[in-house]
């Protein structure tokens, strides 16, 4: 079975929640199922005519197509309402890949000036992916049921905060910012 890459799995549980464990493994089990069909595809008569090899499946080119066909709309239909987040994520998830692989090895600093620039690219398309992706996510966590609780919290969060702030601000008196007055002289002291 062709399996999605553990980290980016995880990255899609925990940013998307309306992918679920259990329809990543039905995603998962009908990519394999096309990568298989595509396999078969190849040894059709049609396709190693002429190759002295003897093919292993009975059904037709044609039928294949139909259920590669097959195959791919199921596959789509699970991540359709999911789409657009699931290629921001997919990208966001390639550069930090990449920006993995340039990191070098043991002490992850290139051992080259050509190993330190491919760095510094793959730094700036990281941070470039990010800002792109950021706009499609927050669309997501805002428009998603899920998060609104989260979200509603923060925002408490925050006026409390400007309140206290601005609470603090009330107490002072308008003219605190100029000097004391001197005091008067007393008028009990012996001169």
């Amino acid at each position: 079975m062709t399996s999605l890459h553990p980290s980016f799995r995880r990255l899609i549980l925990e940013n998307l929640s309306e992918l679920d464990s259990e329809k990543l493994n039905r995603y998962e089990g009908l990519l394999a199922l096309r990568l298989e069909l595509v396999h078969q595809r190849s040894l059709t008569p049609a396709s190693i005519l002429g190759k002295g090899l003897r093919p292993v499946v009975t059904a037709t080119r044609g039928e294949i197509d139909a259920l590669i066909r097959k195959t791919t709309e199921q596959a789509n239909r699970i991540i359709a309402p999911v789409r657009t987040e699931f290629d921001a994520l997919h990208k966001l998830w390639m550069a930090r890949r990449n920006l993995a692989f340039r990191q070098g090895g043991f002490l992850q600093i290139p051992t080259t000036t050509k190993g330190l620039r491919f760095l510094f690219q793959a730094t700036r398309a990281y941070f470039g992916t990010q800002r792109e992706v950021f706009g499609v996510l927050t669309k997501y966590r805002l428009r998603n049921k899920s998060n609104r609780k989260r979200l509603l919290a923060i925002a408490v969060l925050i006026l409390l905060v400007l309140f206290g702030l601005d609470s603090l601000d009330r107490n002072r008196k308008p003219n605190d910012d100029r000097p004391p007055d001197p005091k008067p002289p007393d008028s009990t002291i012996v001169r």
